[in-house]
């Protein structure tokens, strides 16, 4: 759903391609010697260039395009952030095999292909490595080659559609391997030895960002460090099965592991190769020049385990988001480990307490897990260990029933799981079970989730039996994981959403390029008819750069960097020039547009830019979600301190509980995939967010499903705007 106006002009002429427009590139490519090149001076271009180029230029979608037989070179602003500083400004006029030199093997044949008249291609999130900021990067793309012709019909050059896409392509790769990594160790690991060889197999399988690895464990007195497990063909002279800490100092030349251990920070090192000479990484040939060593610490009680080092990759950048996913791949790995030690804890205190009471009294009282016994039919409190009184805050429950103790437990299903393995001596092991329990003793329940196991020993004719609770609070991992998997989902959702819209206008690109090409080799292609065609091709290049515009709108809202420019105008004639603006748009679907208005007049201070883009998205949402034919009432009125608008249809409406949730990042009519409504969900978000930087609202009412929807906005006509 665009937001601008529906149309873009493309400027040009005999003598070059227009008005200065086209940002940064367009000033480049006019004040470009193009005489040093093979394609001559501006106004000497045949007018299928100077028109492909301005449709390039003013494009805000990554375009790129290949021209004549040495394939020079021109690009547009969108396009510009991909070739990063080494390859910009120097692409431009540049010809095509020798410039990109090092992956031409790749994309030369497919590019020849088009050249020679062959057809359109599409590649999604397709590897495609380039050298840019000083190195050889691995980089992701979607991208199409359209063929582009000339004056005399034949293919003149190769139009490149182009999106970047290698910040979601590793953020997918990242979380399947964190992912992979919890859910492995949650249910194969049952010792530490296990965690570390699931953790190592994990990391082999991402050769992408793991070049190697080094996982070391900490002894239990403390004073060394051992080699657990390891990834990747580690020289020896780096690789020690033994690190012992009372010899490492802050500065020791190798890794500086014992910064690590004392201050429980992570470190990073980027001259690898001048500390132990140069070595591959496992999947590209260049030489891995940056670890990352991070401690693994248990995010509850912050105990030291080991440390964890890793080999970077020599074709990513190391930004926040590659070591925060390693710094979460070492807690993943701390909290397996106290699991697993906490599991292994509790088969020793089970067979402590089978043989000898007075030993398992010992454990409980230096176990970091949380342990309690309680014997009879009604569990009564025997024995808790001082973590376990910790965590419930309170000594007072010894001698009491766990009922008793904790009557908020009730309904829970605890207390009928100690039951049940009172009666029957089976085992019962949870995982991230939810409590809602009076942690603080307050009155007020507060949710939580545990790791734990119910097993029951002893007792004979003369004696009850009793039962041991052992568990582990994983609260703070639960609710990460899950604000992660939130996340995710929502992230999905959006990229579900947008590339369908994204996909639409370059699939009907892709096919006006095609009937042209079809048009060409018939001889049927007039001038009239290649303005209609090019037209198109516009027209859905101006769709795809509306949905870039929202997407910008979106971050430069949630920066704080969505600008407004207030200045005094009249609302009356900026409704009616939107109006008018949408006429061809409303006029091809036989929309009949009303306006009311008591005021030929209406001054006020604003954006009157940003105004009109809620205005345009209220038309375009009227009309889309509005049989064809039907009415569009729009009703303007002020007083002395706000202005009032409202635009009526008579469409699907909105179901209840609609008319807020269409308002949030990404809401959407629940039929409007059903009915094969265009947009992502953006357009009244963004609205909103205008409406109230003015210190105005903007809200939706309904009558219900099938009868039609208002949206109404109030703005005040002379107040401050809104900082936040």
């Amino acid at each position: 759903m665009n937001d601008t106006h529906l149309s873009t002009t493309v400027t040009s002429s005999a003598t070059g391609l227009g008005t200065a427009s086209g940002g940064e590139m367009g000033e480049l490519t006019r004040a470009f010697d193009w005489s040093s090149t093979s394609l001559g001076p501006i106004e000497n271009w045949p007018q299928s260039l100077k028109t492909i180029t301005s449709v390039l230029l003013t494009s805000r979608h990554p375009m790129f395009l290949w021209w004549g037989d040495e394939l020079i070179q021109i690009y547009n602003d969108g396009y510009r952030p991909s070739l990063g500083e080494d390859r910009h400004p120097a692409a431009l006029g540049a010809r095509g095999r020798e410039f990109w030199g090092d992956i031409w093997p790749v994309i030369g044949p497919e590019v020849e292909s088009v050249m020679r008249g062959g057809e359109a291609s599409w590649h999604e999130d397709n590897l495609v490595p380039i050298s840019r900021n000083g190195r050889m990067e691995e980089v992701y793309w979607t991208y199409s080659y359209s063929p582009v012709l000339g004056d005399d019909d034949r293919v003149g050059g190769t139009l490149v559609t182009v999106q970047e896409t290698t910040r979601r392509v590793l953020t997918e790769r990242r979380m399947m391997m964190l992912r992979m990594l919890a859910e492995r160790t949650a249910a194969e690991a049952r010792t530490v030895n296990e965690v570390a060889l699931l953790a190592a197999d994990v990391f082999a399988q991402n050769d992408g960002d793991i070049a190697f690895a080094l996982l070391y464990l900490l002894d239990e007195d403390g004073s060394r460090l051992r080699l657990a497990s390891s990834v990747g063909d580690i020289p020896a002279h780096i690789c020690h099965d033994i690190v012992p800490l009372n010899d490492l100092t802050v500065d020791d030349p190798g890794w500086p592991i014992a910064d690590v251990v004392r201050t429980g920070n992570a470190a990073m090192i980027d001259d690898l190769e001048r500390r132990f000479g140069s070595f591959p990484g496992r999947r590209w040939p260049e030489p891995v020049e940056a670890a990352r060593i991070i401690p693994i610490l248990h995010a509850s009680d912050e105990h030291l385990h080991g440390v964890l080092v890793i080999g970077l990759s020599p074709r990513l950048p190391v930004d926040e988001n590659y070591c925060s996913v390693l710094d979460i791949a070492a807690s993943q790995i701390a909290t397996a480990i106290s699991n697993a030690r906490s599991h292994e804890a509790q088969k020793a205190a089970v067979k402590a307490v089978e043989f000898e009471r007075t030993r398992l009294r010992d454990l409980f009282e230096h176990s970091p897990a949380v342990i309690a016994l309680v014997q009879g039919p009604d569990h009564v409190f025997e024995l808790a260990n001082p973590r376990y009184l910790e965590i419930i805050g309170r000594s007072d429950i010894f001698g009491k029933s766990i009922r008793e103790a904790f009557p908020e437990l009730d309904g829970q299903g605890f207390f009928e799981m100690l039951d049940d393995v009172y009666a029957s001596g089976k085992v019962v092991v949870g995982t991230e079970v939810p409590v809602h329990w009076d942690r603080n003793t307050d009155g007020e329940l507060e949710n939580a989730f545990f790791n734990f196991g119910y097993q029951r020993f002893g007792g004979d004719e003369n004696t009850p039996h009793s039962i041991l609770m052992h568990a582990v609070e994983v609260t703070d991992e639960v609710i990460a994981r899950q604000e992660v998997e939130a996340t995710v989902a929502a992230r999905d959702e959006f990229l579900s959403i947008a590339a369908h819209e994204l996909r639409t206008p370059l699939t009907n690109i892709k096919g006006m390029a095609q009937l042209l090409q079809r048009n060409a080799d018939r001889g049927t292609l007039d001038s009239g008819r290649l303005q209609r065609h090019l037209a198109s091709i516009v027209t859905q290049t101006d769709r795809l750069s509306g949905l870039v515009v929202d997407l910008l709108d979106i971050s430069r809202l949630r920066g704080g960097q969505l600008a407004l420019r207030p200045r005094e105008f009249d609302f009356v004639q900026l409704v009616q020039e939107t109006i008018s603006s949408h006429g061809d748009e409303l006029e091809d679907n036989a929309h009949i547009v009303t306006i009311n208005t008591t005021d030929d007049s209406l001054t006020m201070i604003g954006d009157p830019d940003r105004l009109e883009q809620i205005l345009s998205n209220l038309l375009d949402n009227a009309a889309k979600y509005s049989s064809s034919g039907s009415e569009i009432i729009v009703a303007v009125t002020g007083d002395v301190n706000n202005v009032y608008v409202s635009v009526q249809d008579k469409g699907i409406g909105l179901t209840a509980g609609m008319a807020e949730r269409i308002f949030e990042p990404f809401g959407r009519a629940p039929n409007a995939a059903a009915l094969d409504i265009p947009g992502i969900g953006l357009g009244l978000y963004i609205s909103r967010q205008i409406a109230h930087r003015h210190n105005g609202s903007l809200w939706a009412e309904s009558a219900g499903e099938g009868r039609g929807t208002t949206m109404r906005m109030t703005v005040p006509r002379w107040g401050e705007l809104n900082a936040d």
